[in-house]
């Protein structure tokens, strides 16, 4: 392990809704190189347990605590060794590493784990309380080593935004399936941004692009026939998987687009406007208590370009000129829309 363990780097100060200043700080001095995945029991079944109190657990019953402590690591590998807990060299070596780590990372490492359908993370107190009496039985339902996490556990970046899991780098993921204790993650960089809650260059150029585009293919849309515009919203519908049930447009007063989506037979309808006002928006809301047997309403529209206050959400989604837009580029309609503007 390197000797230089307070290893630091020069990130800007971070600052964090419901976030502890000293968290702040850590997380400010967070490098790629102190960051550990942490897999919390076989079968994580210790992580109810540390995110309840706070705590990071670990196992290895077999290395002798004050020898850890003491940090006599070749006489802690004999006496693991000699335990015959492990029997190849390699997999002794690897045991003393993790719980080498364990005891001797600082406070400024970020440890992770996998949980729930999130990432979480936090640090740790460098003081390694010994839990294990002899009592197998016991140190199987509370590990043998403990580690106290400053403040506790999180599973959002500091804007709050939630750490999901469906929404991680493969990088950062793929630690999971590792089969030891501790382990440093590929996409660590990677994390840190995401739980700083800053961009890569290369991201916020992409991010750039996408929002210049977004603008550029709403502002075409008032170039669209009446008919071609409430193509684009059925098409766009129908990238989706839902389904047209009504004919578009018709001598209806309240129903435009009737849709349905197979997999699960929800009903909605849709409201399609070239150029409309907040006043008839809100007579359509309106209207939506006389319609029965559809969930929502959906009102698009191209003009004016901002979206109307919406005191109905949930029943009732807005799409103005540049959601729209979004919902075109998603579905791959940009093409479609550029033959049929100048």
């Amino acid at each position: 392990m390197s000797d230089n363990l307070q290893e630091t780097s020069a990130q800007p100060a971070l600052v964090g809704p419901g976030i502890p200043e000293r968290v702040l700080q850590l997380l400010a001095l967070a490098t790629p190189d102190y960051v550990r995945f942490i897999k919390l029991g076989r079968k994580s079944m210790w992580w109810p347990l540390a995110k309840q109190s706070g705590t990071l657990r670990l196992g290895f019953r077999s290395f002798d605590f004050r020898l850890c402590r003491e940090g006599k690591w070749r006489e802690a590998q004999e006496a693991f060794a000699a335990t015959g807990a492990r029997k190849r060299p390699g997999d002794v070596t690897r045991a003393v590493n993790q719980v080498r780590a364990f005891f001797e990372l600082p406070e400024t490492t970020l440890w992770c784990t996998i949980e729930d359908g999130d990432v979480w993370w936090c640090f740790a107190e460098p003081e390694v309380v010994d839990l294990y009496d002899g009592d197998d039985a016991a140190e199987e339902e509370t590990g043998a080593r403990m580690r106290r996490v400053i403040d506790r556990w999180r599973n959002t970046d500091i804007t709050g935004n939630r750490l999901r899991l469906d929404s991680m780098t493969t990088k950062i993921t793929k630690v999971a399936s590792f089969q030891e204790t501790i382990a440093k993650p590929d996409g660590a960089a990677d994390l840190l941004r995401r739980i700083r809650a800053i961009q890569s260059p290369a991201h916020a150029q992409t991010a750039d692009a996408l929002a210049a585009l977004v603008s550029a293919v709403g502002d075409l849309l008032d170039q669209l026939h009446q008919t071609d515009f409430e193509l684009l919203i059925e098409l766009n519908f129908s990238s989706s998987g839902w389904k047209r049930i009504s004919a578009v447009g018709g001598i209806q007063k309240t129903l435009d687009l009737a849709m349905v989506l197979p997999t699960t037979g929800e009903h909605c309808f849709v409201q399609v406007k070239s150029q409309t006002n907040a006043k008839t928006f809100a007579a359509h809301v309106e209207a939506l208590d006389n319609m029965q047997g559809y969930s929502r309403m959906f009102f698009a529209y191209h003009t004016p370009a901002t979206a109307f206050t919406n005191a109905a959400e949930g029943q009732v989604v807005v799409w103005h000129r540049y959601e729209i837009a979004r919902q075109t580029i998603r579905a791959g309609l940009v093409d479609w829309i550029l033959a049929r503007t100048t």
